[in-house]
C-alpha cells in the first residue's frame, strides 16, 4: 500500500456514516479492531489513517451493500413487488409501479 491509499479524515467519516449512520465512530473503531480514539486522532488531523485500513473498510461498504440488496430483494417479495425493477444505466435498478409497467391495479 502505499501513500495514495490511505483515507483523509473526509473520506474516512464518509465511510463510516455510510456503514454505520450516526454512531459511526465506536462501531468502525469495533469493526476495525482499534481504540476510538485513533478514529478521532485521524478526524482531528493528529495522525493519518493507516493504508490497511482502506481496503477493509471498502470490504465493510461492499458488505453492507449487499446486506442493504438482501433487504431490498426481500422486502420487495414481501410486499408483491418483487417483479417490477427495471435495470437502468450504471447498473442500478428502479422500481416500476404498477401503472409504468402496464398491469392492472385493483383497489
Amino acid at each position: 500500500m502505499n501513500e495514495a491509499s490511505r483515507l483523509t479524515a473526509d473520506q474516512l467519516a464518509f465511510a463510516g456514516h455510510a456503514a454505520f449512520g450516526e454512531k459511526w465512530q465506536s462501531q468502525l473503531a469495533r469493526y476495525l479492531n482499534v481504540n476510538s480514539s485513533r478514529i478521532r486522532g485521524v478526524l482531528s488531523g493528529k495522525r493519518q489513517s493507516p493504508p490497511g485500513w482502506t481496503p477493509e473498510i471498502l470490504e465493510l461498504l461492499q458488505e453492507r451493500q449487499r446486506e442493504c440488496e438482501r433487504a431490498r430483494t426481500h422486502l420487495a417479495r414481501e410486499v408483491g413487488l418483487c417483479g417490477l425493477f427495471r435495470r437502468e444505466p450504471m447498473g442500478r435498478d428502479t422500481i416500476v409501479t404498477p401503472q409504468e409497467s402496464g398491469e392492472t391495479v385493483t383497489p
